[in-house]
């Protein structure tokens, strides 16, 4: 068997739920011990999912404003704004040092979270990127900074601790990630060494287009 922890946010910005198991400081690790200790007293495995909110982030839990690929355009007005390169390099980082932690906690791997509607997925889908940069655009582009996290947990936990990745086989939304790239950014995934794909579907963008 394995457990799969339910969606852990990296940064102190990333939050976006209420009561959200954190992972973004080593004052957290004690606890994470804990579970992984108690898990393992059943030989299961456990892999921490490893999450950032981006547009969907909650300003009054992270206590600073949302932020995405783009901004999002809603029925209610624009949410979020823009990151800076400097931002997605700082997201990055943020990913690694968290999956660093979730390895010195205990746990077995972790799973990037690129479905949703969440950060990384934002990224990946047309819907909700507009950037004209290196990060938007292509297919190639889009998928750059999920690539990014993923080598870069690589390189720092080894070879003997499993890096996931969590996609969408269909954003259902209008202009979004669909099957066919999901495809495509699959085998480029299993091609930069990801040791399993688990797909979903579907996003929490849906409510904010009334859907």
């Amino acid at each position: 068997g394995l457990i799969i922890s339910e969606m852990a946010y990296i940064s102190r910005n990333g939050q976006s739920v209420p009561q959200q198991m954190g992972v973004y400081d080593d004052t957290l690790l004690p606890g994470l011990i804990q579970l992984t200790e108690n898990v393992h007293r059943f030989e299961v495995p456990i892999i921490m999912q490893l999450v950032h909110g981006g547009l969907f982030t909650v300003p009054l839990l992270t206590g600073v404003e949302a932020i995405g690929p783009s901004v999002l355009e809603t029925p209610n007005g624009p949410l979020g704004r823009e990151m800076t390169k400097e931002e997605i390099i700082e997201i990055v980082v943020s990913f690694r040092d968290a999956a660093i932690r979730a390895q010195k906690a205990g746990f077995d791997g972790v799973q990037i979270h690129a479905a949703h509607g969440w950060l990384l997925n934002q990224f990946l889908s047309p819907f909700f990127n507009k950037r004209t940069d290196e990060y938007g655009g292509s297919l190639e582009n889009r998928v750059r900074i999920v690539l990014e996290v993923a080598k870069s947990i690589r390189e720092a936990v080894g070879k003997n601790f499993a890096v996931l990745v969590k996609i969408n086989s269909d954003d259902f939304l209008p202009g979004g990630f669909n099957t066919d790239e999901m495809l495509k950014v699959s085998v480029i995934l299993e091609k930069e060494g990801v040791d399993a794909v688990e797909v979903s579907g579907g996003t929490i963008g849906a409510l904010v287009t009334g859907n």
